[in-house]
């Protein structure tokens, strides 16, 4: 008798992420072909280094206007810190975690500080967060949690700052 494995949430959350990752970069590449020289070349490729992210944490809260908070952990220990704003579709409030193993930025600690852009996707029972900078995908967290809103999916996106933590 054969036994199947049924996957872990962290292999689930993993597979979301490069999943949405890969989502990502094919719309971009329509929107490349549909409007020639809007999309810098190198924005159409995948990231060659991953930098591993150990656990993170994000919350926010919103009435059209939106605070967002993100807390990440590299696998190297380094803790950076986001703070952002923006806008989006609907009210609400939310906090999400994960600790994916196959979790992963494009950019090092280091290069992750300053500024860039998000996107938030938060449902009741978790959370797609999408980051940024220019032509650089840098990574997408999926957390568990609890979401308070509208039960249809939102929509929230803008702009912030990392940190170190």
């Amino acid at each position: 008798m054969e036994t199947q494995t049924q996957p872990s949430v962290d292999q689930i959350a993993a597979q979301i992420c490069k999943q949405r990752n890969a989502e990502i970069l094919e719309h971009k590449r329509m929107f490349a072909e549909k409007y020639p020289g809007t999309v810098d070349p190198a924005g159409l490729v995948e990231a060659t280094t991953e930098y591993e992210i150990k656990t993170y944490r994000f919350d926010y809260w919103a009435a059209f206007y939106i605070r967002i908070e993100c807390y990440l952990t590299y696998a190297s220990g380094e803790i950076m810190q986001f703070h952002g704003s923006g806008g989006g579709s609907a009210p609400g409030t939310g906090i999400f975690a994960g600790a994916a193993p196959n979790t992963t930025f494009s950019l090092s600690p280091q290069e992750l500080l300053g500024d860039c852009s998000w996107h938030l996707m938060p449902v009741t029972v978790g959370a797609s967060l999408h980051f940024w900078r220019g032509s650089t995908s840098i990574g997408t967290l999926v957390g568990a949690g609890i979401g308070i809103g509208p039960p249809l999916i939102s929509q929230f996106g803008g702009s912030g700052t990392w940190s170190k933590g």
